[in-house]
């Protein structure tokens, strides 16, 4: 059985160091229906791209805090698409550890935001983390990386690779005890 594609959802973060102890993330997600379609309304649509959003966020200090977001929306399906995303300030003050997704889904989540826009700044949480450790990650290990340090909370438990108990951990410990 031949398939066809009839859909595709592309997410796309990029990240840029923005000082010392900051990160600039760009996050745009575009959703694209491969086939003509009709929407609910029975309104028939040509091939082509429904939603694309790109969503901006600066994230710093070592907890990881947004200090800026902004969206812009570039291809909605309705004009009330545009007015989603009043309450995206909510999200600046929020620290992206852990109860990020609690976080973001109270503050913009269901008939408080925009689906799409919510996705895509879920799925740069994880990558702004990312991007900080890139960021710190141009200079050998440091006190930072110790246990009780502001780095660490992030790895810990994360994974089961970074789980307290495991081998990652302890090589950590010993590395950073070599440092001190």
């Amino acid at each position: 059985m031949e398939s066809k594609k009839i859909f595709s959802r592309t997410i796309d973060i990029v990240s840029y160091q923005d000082g010392p102890d900051s990160v600039y993330i760009k996050g745009e997600i575009k959703d694209t229906r491969l086939c003509q379609n009709y929407l609910v309304t029975g309104e028939k649509q040509n091939p082509g791209v429904l939603h694309n959003m790109i969503i901006t966020m600066r994230v710093s200090g070592s907890n990881l805090v947004i200090s800026d977001i902004q969206v812009t929306m570039k291809q909605y399906p309705r004009e009330e698409c545009a007015e989603a995303n009043y309450n995206i300030q909510k999200l600046n003050g929020i620290s992206i550890t852990k109860g990020f997704t609690k976080a973001v889904k109270d503050a913009i989540g269901g008939t408080k935001g925009c689906s799409h826009v919510t996705n895509c700044i879920l799925a740069m949480g994880p990558a702004a983390v990312q991007s900080f450790w890139a960021m710190k990650a141009q200079q050998p290990v440091s006190k930072e990386f110790d246990s009780g340090g502001s780095m660490s909370q992030y790895l810990i438990d994360t994974c089961h690779v970074w789980r307290k108990d495991g081998p990652m951990v302890k090589n950590l410990a010993e590395i950073i005890n070599k440092l001190k």
